[in-house]
């Protein structure tokens, strides 16, 4: 029997995914850099980590396989709510004086987890197209004789 599956509409490109990506990417950028603005350095805004934060969006073999985000070193001590003098775990004092008072932040992880449910969708059409693709060209081979129990 030939596969005589008609797709209905346009399936996603690798340019497509590659854009949906960027643009998934941006929010969240944009989210974690709006977090990053409201700490309070020495009386200012905490204005380079909110600059400096942003993405790369990589590919292999022409299609989007990872999505980093980067921003400076400081913004892991913003995350654990730790700064110059002040200990990550416990109350212990280990500096005579401490110079930042910190709380712990989920400033980068709060807009990811907000936005994860997006890039799976995103990612579950493109290789859901991708497999619809494939069967319509005869390249899927269905067993007609599995049983699910």
């Amino acid at each position: 029997m030939e596969n005589d599956v008609k797709i209905q509409g346009t399936l996603i490109t690798n340019a497509e995914l590659y854009q949906k990506a960027k643009a998934w990417a941006e929010r969240v950028k944009v989210a974690a850099r709006a977090n990053a603005s409201s700490f309070p350095t020495h009386g200012k805004t905490d204005e380079r980590l909110s600059r400096k934060t942003n993405y790369t969006v990589k590919k292999s073999d022409d299609v989007v396989s990872r999505v980093y985000f980067h921003f400076p070193l400081h913004g892991a001590f913003r995350t654990f709510g730790v700064g110059r003098g002040q200990p990550a775990v416990g109350s212990k004092k280990v500096a005579d004086r401490i110079y930042t008072y910190r709380t712990e932040s989920d400033w980068m992880s709060d807009p990811l987890d907000r936005n994860t449910d997006d890039l799976a969708a995103i990612v579950a059409d493109y290789y859901g197209d991708a497999v619809l693709k494939t069967w319509s060209r005869g390249g899927v081979k269905i067993n007609h004789r599995i049983k699910l129990r």
